[in-house]
């Protein structure tokens, strides 16, 4: 019996040892390994300089490219505040993400002859929520006539949802959905894809197996 019991109180300051070690590293590991952050957030009146700090909504970031770089994987992209985004630079999505401006202006005006948005992210999910994309690739106060390509263009992804957005006044498609892998879905509401050179939406590959539309506009496109 005592050397059971002796056992019993090895076993259990053991544990307790484990414990307080455990507990040691849990209070010194970093909220957010390796610099991501679940939800980012961007504003007209952010700076990119906030991405030191994760781009949070006390300081948010000025662009979704600087936020995304901080959002990890399956993450979200916020909008704390009107955004119209005049960098003249795409957004490139390589991982499963959202990006949703609810009740705020998120907009973006693209550079000349590069997509609004590129989605190239094999095996993942995409969702776009209440965004305006416009292809006048100038500045808000000169219009000279020159478009960017495509306001959406899907490359690689298993789902794509876009919900309650304006896609307009691009060279190419509205929204054009070039996969080729089996297996992928396609979900449009609540959309309006209008004044494109182009289609307004394409998804012309065999392998896309699954596209919706619900209360989706499209209007004054080449067809």
């Amino acid at each position: 019996m005592n050397n059971i019991a002796l056992r019993t109180k090895k076993i259990a300051f053991s544990l307790a040892a484990f414990v307080v070690m455990l507990s040691a590293v849990l209070s010194t590991a970093p909220a957010h390994a390796d610099g991501e952050y679940y939800s980012t957030w961007v504003s007209g009146t952010g700076s990119n300089a906030n991405s030191s700090s994760g781009c949070q909504a006390s300081a948010p970031c000025a662009d979704f490219s600087t936020a995304l770089a901080q959002t990890t994987t399956g993450g979200e992209v916020n909008c704390a505040g009107p955004v119209d985004y005049h960098n003249f630079n795409t957004v490139t999505i390589t991982y499963s993400v959202t990006i949703d401006c609810h009740d705020m202006l998120g907009s973006i005006f693209t550079t000349i002859g590069s997509n609004g948005i590129t989605i190239n992210a094999p095996g993942s999910d995409v969702i776009l929520r209440n965004l305006n994309l416009d292809g006048w690739a100038q500045h808000s106060s000169i219009f000279s006539g020159d478009q960017a390509a495509n306001g959406i263009l899907i490359q690689a992804a298993l789902r794509v949802e876009i919900f309650n957005c304006k896609i307009m006044n691009f060279g190419q498609d509205g929204i054009s959905d070039t996969r080729t892998t089996g297996g992928t879905e396609l979900f449009i509401k609540s959309t309006i894809v209008r004044g494109n050179t182009g289609p307004g939406i394409v998804a012309a590959a065999a392998a896309t197996n699954s596209v919706a539309l619900e209360n989706v506009q499209s209007v004054a496109n080449a067809y």
